[in-house]
């Protein structure tokens, strides 16, 4: 049966209509069915209410990124706070940024799985910036395998006066750094496209950071090797490390480092999570 019902109508019965029962009834019979039939009031009533209710799709939409905005960096507060670690409002903005960038660009390359803004904000952000509670007094640090910018981005928000450089081999994730770079104006902040490798003899890397950082590049006795490089004479190996960490230190890796692991958990989906930093032995 074909359903013509008037837009005045709806208004006038009930004038507190929830925007969610109005884009219900949009989709039912498309609302109004205007047929070759129907007389030029009826159209005119459509095309009209088609015009308002997508400028309402759009202000329901941008009051929901708002609100997920807004639960992203009270997250981030709260959950830096249960760590002990202070993350100031202007930091916090800047990790909105970072995160709005990421979920954009998320769909169209591959920079993360997580899509949700709360998971995001523990997994990542959360997460990259509980390694200042293992730092000592590092001035520079290389990031390797930083994808959509973790740890290395969160770091350097937490600390503006490091020196930060970030490694991947995906030409589109050094594409998104150093968009994001530019975005949020930090400095003294380098995104390279490269293999690691590749750059263990260039003049600009070589035995110049005090600390060589990843979360989850590859196995430990891999990143180890991968990192001694990179590193001065000073320099410490931060591994970042999920559950079972721990049995990724071979008697190799104990020969020839000094080993300190520290734990801590995620605060809200209390996930078990390592700092292992590797020194080498003289």
């Amino acid at each position: 049966m074909n359903k013509k019902i008037s837009l005045c109508t709806i208004l006038e019965r009930n004038p507190c209509q929830r925007l969610s029962r109005i884009l219900i009834l949009l989709n039912y019979c498309d609302f109004v069915n205007v047929s070759p039939k129907s007389n030029l009031a009826y159209e005119n009533e459509y095309n009209i209410f088609k015009l308002l209710i997508c400028q309402v799709k759009i202000i329901f939409v941008h009051n929901l990124q708002e609100q997920s905005i807004q639960e992203f960096k009270h997250h981030v507060l709260n959950g830096s706070n249960h760590l002990g670690i202070n993350v100031s409002e202007h930091q916090a903005d800047l990790m909105v940024m970072h995160a709005k960038e990421l979920m954009a660009w998320n769909k169209k390359i591959n920079l993360t799985a997580i899509k949700d803004p709360l998971k995001i904000a523990e997994k990542h952000f959360i997460d990259s910036i509980a390694a200042v509670l293992f730092f000592k007094n590092e001035t520079s640090l290389i990031d390797l395998g930083s994808g959509g910018g973790f740890p290395g981005i969160p770091i350097k928000i937490m600390n503006p006066s490091l020196r930060v450089v970030l490694i991947d081999a995906s030409r589109k994730k050094i594409n998104f750094l150093k968009h994001v770079i530019r975005t949020l104006h930090l400095e003294n902040i380098d995104a390279v496209h490269s293999r690691v490798e590749d750059l263990h003899d260039h003049k600009a890397y070589k035995n110049k950071f005090d600390a060589v950082i990843s979360r989850a590049f590859t196995k430990l006795s891999g990143f180890a090797e991968f990192a001694v490089p990179f590193l001065n004479n000073k320099g410490t190996i931060y591994a970042m490390k999920g559950k079972n960490a721990e049995k990724e230190i071979t008697s190799a890796i104990s020969e020839k480092f000094d080993i300190k692991t520290d734990y801590y958990q995620l605060p809200f989906e209390k996930s078990d999570r390592y700092m292992i930093k590797l020194l080498l032995k003289s």
